[in-house]
């Protein structure tokens, strides 16, 4: 668990955040929770926040948010998702949405301007670890940097660690930031009134409607996007977030490598992928998804997946390298 008296040396977060490699990763288990003593980290409230970047609960499931320095925060979050299909620490999706709104706070505390403002993702690198334990933990801790802000575009980089401080991944995002007078006019046809779910959407499985499988892909569909799917993502224009819909395409993944391998038990081990998104699904609209075999060798198949709207067109492209493996026996919890 992150606290204030954690925090006495920040330069090993900075050095974490910029690389992956081998040093890095010794820095972050040396010396990563130290922070300054000239300066305490500042704690960052739900409401303020919400206020800035207009996501809420359920979507919104950070604790413990701290401002470091200007342009770099923490924050420690619990696992939700169901872990069914993937072979890993933390589901990827999930990984990407907690880091990419830890992300949204650290480009609110950098943008001048503070007031509303809409963080669209409009692209993820994730790169994930070689973590042979692949335990289940019951607490993560996050740290991101805005490492540009210009006009209308952020960048971040992000990390995640698991309790014993060893790298889980690290994710590259872009946003465009989008002011709410601009937001409001551009997807005005989209405002609702939105009430809360009664359940946590983000701590289900995605189903998947209408599955084909083939030898060289699949096909599915999400079907209507209802608001409950959208909790806490633009309460007043409720759309599913992009990490969501890369879920569900990791899911039609998941599908399509079990298929391929004829190993209905196979897990999706990611190794790294990258979207782009191209636009905002929002409750109403129908989502469709597809993936589609690229390559495949050593074991690992490269895999080109989109979601799309027959209205709106595509949303989001995603390559991903990933391998269909065993399920490991070490998934117990830590």
């Amino acid at each position: 668990m992150i606290n204030r008296s954690d925090f006495k040396d920040n330069t090993s977060i900075m050095d974490a955040l910029a690389t992956v490699s081998t040093e890095s990763l010794l820095l972050i288990k040396s010396r990563q929770l130290h922070y300054s003593s000239a300066r305490s980290p500042i704690a960052l409230q739900q409401e303020e926040i919400a206020d800035l970047i207009d996501v809420g609960a359920p979507y919104y499931a950070l604790k413990d948010v701290y401002l470091l320095s200007g342009n770099t925060v923490a924050a420690n979050i619990s696992p939700e998702q169901s872990m069914s299909d993937e072979q890993a620490s933390i589901a990827t999706s999930e990984a990407c949405r907690h880091l990419t709104i830890l992300g949204s706070v650290a480009c609110a505390m950098v943008n001048p301007i503070k007031s509303k403002h809409y963080y669209l993702v409009h692209n993820i690198t994730f790169t994930g670890t070689a973590n042979k334990k692949w335990q289940l933990h019951q607490q993560f801790k996050l740290f991101a940097e805005c490492i540009s802000f210009e006009g209308n575009l952020a960048k971040i980089k992000a990390c995640m660690v698991d309790e014993t401080n060893e790298l889980i991944c690290n994710v590259d995002v872009g946003f465009q930031v989008t002011s709410e007078v601009t937001f409001n006019k551009r997807f005005a046809q989209a405002k609702k009134y939105y009430l809360l779910p009664n359940a946590n959407p983000y701590s289900m499985k995605n189903k998947l409607l209408k599955l084909r499988l083939s030898a060289v892909g699949a096909t599915a569909s999400l079907g209507e996007i209802k608001e409950q799917y959208c909790g806490g993502h633009f309460p007043r224009h409720p759309a599913l977030p992009a990490p969501i819909l890369l879920g569900a395409l990791l899911d039609l993944c998941a599908e399509f490598t079990q298929y391929a391998t004829k190993d209905s038990d196979a897990k999706l081990l990611i190794e790294e992928l990258t979207l782009k998104a191209d636009g905002l699904g929002f409750a109403g609209d129908t989502i469709n998804l597809a993936v589609k075999q690229e390559a495949y060798s050593n074991k690992s198949f490269k895999l080109r997946c989109s979601a799309y709207s027959h209205t709106k067109g595509t949303l989001a492209n995603v390559t991903a390298i990933v391998q269909a493996v065993r399920p490991s026996t070490s998934s117990e919890k830590a």
